[in-house]
C-alpha cells in the first residue's frame, strides 16, 4: 500500500490532496493480482470577504472496495456517490466532481448553493451502471457563542446503465451544532425525503 495525502494555505486559497492505492498479487491464484487507485482533490478561495466557492473532485477504480476509504480523505466518500464498499469483486470505475458557492452576509449568518455530477461504471455484464447529478442549498444560523442551526434541501437524479429505470429524490432536513468545550462540535440532523423510481419487473 502507499499515498500521500496534505493541505497548502495561501493568503486566500487552500488546495488539498489525498491519494492512496495498493498493488496485489497471489501466489496459488493470479487471477485475484491488481491494483486499486483513490484519488481525492479540493480546493477553496475565498473571493471576497462574503463570497467563498469550493471545487472537489474524486476518482479511482478498485476491483476491492471494501474499507478503500479511511479517514485521511478530506470530505465524506458518500456525500460524493463514491462507490466505498462494493459487494462483488469486480473491477468499478468512478469519477465525481463538486462544486459550491457560498454567500456569507454576516458573521452569524451564510448560505450555499452546490452541485454534483457523478458516474461510475462496472467492468461485469451482469453489474449496472449509474449516471447522477444533484442540486443543493443551505442556510446556518450562529445563535449564540457555541448554538447554531440550520435548513438544507438536495434534489438528486440517477440513470442506470445496463437497466431500464432512473431515479429521483427531494431531501430536506433540519441541523443543529452544539459546540462541546474548546475541541469537540455536537452536530445532530434530521428531515425527511420522497424517493421516486421508475424500473422494471418481471411477472
Amino acid at each position: 500500500g502507499f499515498g500521500v495525502s496534505g493541505y497548502h494555505n495561501w493568503r486566500r486559497t487552500v488546495l488539498g490532496l489525498d491519494y492512496h492505492g495498493n498493488v496485489r498479487h497471489y501466489g496459488r491464484r493470479s487471477y485475484y493480482d491488481g491494483s486499486d487507485h483513490s484519488l481525492s482533490l479540493g480546493v477553496t478561495h475565498q473571493i471576497s470577504r462574503e463570497w467563498a466557492f469550493t471545487l472537489r473532485q474524486a476518482a479511482g477504480t478498485n476491483s476491492r472496495g471494501y474499507g478503500m476509504y479511511s479517514g485521511n480523505a478530506f470530505f465524506d466518500p458518500s456525500f460524493a456517490d463514491v462507490p466505498s464498499n462494493e459487494l462483488f469483486n469486480s473491477r468499478v470505475y468512478y469519477l465525481s466532481s463538486l462544486g459550491d458557492l457560498t454567500y456569507t452576509p454576516r458573521p452569524r449568518l451564510s448560505f450555499n448553493l452546490g452541485g454534483t455530477g457523478m458516474a461510475v461504471r462496472r467492468r461485469s455484464r451482469a453489474l449496472a451502471g449509474v449516471t447522477g447529478y444533484s442540486a443543493r442549498g443551505d442556510m446556518q444560523y450562529r445563535l449564540g457563542r457555541s448554538v447554531s442551526l440550520g435548513a438544507d434541501y438536495q434534489y438528486t437524479h440517477y440513470d442506470f446503465t445496463r437497466a431500464f429505470g432512473e431515479s429521483d429524490a427531494h431531501t430536506v432536513a433540519v441541523d443543529f451544532a452544539f459546540q462541546l468545550g474548546r475541541y469537540w462540535t455536537l452536530g445532530l440532523r434530521g428531515g425527511g425525503a420522497r424517493v421516486e423510481v421508475l424500473g422494471t419487473q418481471r411477472v
